[in-house]
């Protein structure tokens, strides 16, 4: 997330300094100076239109390279998800609903305090 903000931040800066940096937009201070242009009054004399456009499309091509990349390692994570077998059978465990049951609970509890009361529960719901 904090990747994706900041990403979002630098398009956002690099679209306003394409906004400045248009080319047939000039500034003058005084009618005595020379023309200034936005871009070299506010940004500086590094940033001018195809720099900035420039930046604004890797900016972008990286952005979709990073989230490729995310959901190609999202797709081995789950690939790779352990998946839970019965040791009698080999099988996963059927979990299904019987159809003269209309609930399933399981309810855990911790060993040492808990079990009197789950018990308790237990008893009250059966």
């Amino acid at each position: 997330a904090f990747l994706s903000n900041f990403l979002l931040i630098c398009c956002f800066s690099l679209g306003i300094i394409l906004k400045l940096c248009d080319e047939n937009d000039l500034y003058s201070r005084n009618s005595n100076d020379n023309n200034i242009s936005f871009c070299n009054r506010f940004i500086g004399d590094y940033f001018d239109s195809y720099k900035a456009s420039l930046m604004v499309v890797l900016l972008a091509f990286g952005t979709f390279i990073l989230t490729i990349a995310f959901m190609v390692i999202q797709a081995i994570r789950k690939v790779r998800e352990p998946i839970v077998y019965m040791i009698s059978t080999g099988y996963p465990p059927n979990l299904e609903l019987p159809e003269e049951s209309s609930y399933h609970l399981f309810m855990s509890h911790v060993w040492n305090t808990g079990q009197a009361q789950t018990h308790a529960i237990v008893r009250k719901l059966q």
